[in-house]
Parts: C-alpha cells; sequence; structure tokens
C-alpha cells in the first residue's frame, strides 16, 4: 500500500511540473490569437461532409507568417497518405486563402501558421462523400402534398 500512494505521489507531481512551469509569452499568445480560419472549415465540429471535390479555406495571420496546409487521405489500404501539401506566405493585408482537393473518403487538415520560433496549428476533418449517393438521395426524396 504505501508503495502504491509513494507511486501516487510521485507521479502527481510529475506530471503537475510542466503545467506549472510553462507560461506563453505576450509575442505567442498574440500570434495564435491572430491565426484565425474565417472560412471553408468549421472548427467547431468533429467531422463535416460534403460532395465537393475541392474546398476554399481563407483566414488570418500575422503579416510575414507562413501557413502550410497538409492534407492526409485514406489510401485502398485504409492508411493515411498525404494527397496534398500547400504553403502559403501571408502578405501586407493579414489575409490567406488557398483552394485544396478533396479525395472521397476522409481527408485530415492539418493548418499551420509559423514565423521565426512562433507557431499555431488548427485540424479538422471532412468526409467527401461519392456524387453517386447525392443522386441517390435527391432521387428518394419526395415532399408531402399539401392539402
Amino acid at each position: 500500500m504505501k508503495k502504491l500512494t509513494a507511486l501516487f505521489i510521485f507521479l502527481t507531481i510529475f506530471l503537475a511540473l510542466p503545467l506549472n512551469s510553462y507560461a506563453a509569452s505576450p509575442e505567442a499568445e498574440s500570434f495564435c490569437q491572430n491565426f484565425v480560419i474565417t472560412g471553408g472549415l468549421d472548427t467547431e465540429k468533429e467531422t463535416e461532409s460534403t460532395f465537393d471535390k475541392s474546398r476554399t479555406i481563407s483566414g488570418t495571420a500575422e503579416i510575414g507568417s507562413v501557413v502550410t496546409i497538409e492534407v492526409l487521405s485514406e489510401n485502398t489500404k485504409k492508411e493515411l497518405c498525404e494527397s496534398g501539401f500547400y504553403e502559403i506566405k501571408v502578405g501586407s493585408s493579414g489575409y490567406f486563402s488557398q483552394n485544396i482537393d478533396l479525395l472521397i473518403g476522409e481527408n485530415l487538415i492539418t493548418i499551420k501558421a509559423k514565423k521565426g520560433e512562433l507557431s499555431s496549428c488548427v485540424e479538422a476533418s471532412i468526409k467527401r462523400k461519392k456524387s453517386e449517393i447525392k443522386s441517390e438521395l435527391s432521387n428518394n426524396i419526395s415532399v408531402p402534398k399539401i392539402k
């Protein structure tokens, strides 16, 4: 019982140390607050679905930042592989925009903004459905008659 108590105390102290010793600098906090996805992704949802072959992702970041967008998709063996990589240098407006291709199935999207040692990251998932499903759905939907 003493060993279990000692282990619990050790783990509690060990896991609490990184939390107490880390404090973000004002520059890092400002950088993260300025990196915002304004269109093309709903980061509040766990995943979103679409029939579209592409999506335009837009947002804001600090002037001079480099924004990278990496898209991972499942191959035929159900393994995640990089299906797209885009790099955008944020100009004087502070805005960026990039059209990305989506493959059928799950597309995991990672968007990173980096400037010097500062960085921030956003992740999202988009499931692209086959267009046949869209046609099938539209053919099977019926509207009730109003009397």
